[in-house]
This record gives C-alpha cells, structure tokens and sequence, in this order.
C-alpha cells in the first residue's frame, strides 16, 4: 500500500490521507510526482491523523501549481470545511486497520470511531 492515498474534491482542491504516521517531508517527492501525474492545480488538503492524532495538527492545507508544492504556503491555520473531515472519516472508517499504523492510542481510537459512527 502506498504511504498516502488521494480522493478528488470540489473546488480545485484534493485531500491527501496519510496511511502511516511517516513525515511528511520524506512524501513532498512522491507527492508532487503523482500530483503531476494528475494534472492536478489548487489546494491540497493533508490529514496527518496517524502521525498528530486528533489534535489541531491533524489537517494541513499547502497550494500546489501544477509543478510543486509550494512549501512556504504548507499551513495549517485554515479552517478545514467538514466535507473535507468527512471524507477523510470515511476513509478510515473503510479502512479501519490503519487505524493500527499510526500513534493513535486505544482510547484515541475508540474516540475517533465513536465520533465518527454518530
């Protein structure tokens, strides 16, 4: 399995889900390569839940031009809509295990599924 996966989003923007608790700056590479590779432009979207957990650093929004990531813009100030949050719950929760691969305690990840179940 790769180290993230994507799922396309409306207004030029894609979501990009960490399936490990990896750095992100050993992804920026891979990224911007299958970035490319899409012809993708606009605002990607990071959920790093299993390296930050459920924390306000769990989603990062950094611009990418067609070529690379704009390091300087990767922030994580913006205000993440809830299409986004539910797209990423979703994700994990079809994808339960991993939940496992992650810094996630037992309890973080009995909180995680009950929010996102209700």
């Amino acid at each position: 399995m790769k180290h993230y996966n994507f799922i396309d989003l409306p207004n030029d923007s894609i979501l990009a889900i960490v399936n490990n608790s990896i750095r992100i700056d050993l992804l920026l590479e891979n990224l911007n390569n299958d970035l490319r590779q899409k012809k993708f432009y606009g605002k990607v979207f990071i959920d790093l839940l299993l390296s930050n957990g459920l924390t306000a650093k769990r989603f990062f929004t950094i611009h990418f031009n067609g070529s690379i990531l704009n390091i300087n813009d990767f922030s994580n100030k913006e205000i993440v809509p809830d299409y986004v949050i539910n797209e990423s719950n979703n994700y994990f929760i079809h994808h339960p295990s991993l939940l496992d691969k992650g810094i996630l305690t037992s309890s973080a990840k009995k909180r995680f599924l009950e929010l996102t179940l209700n």
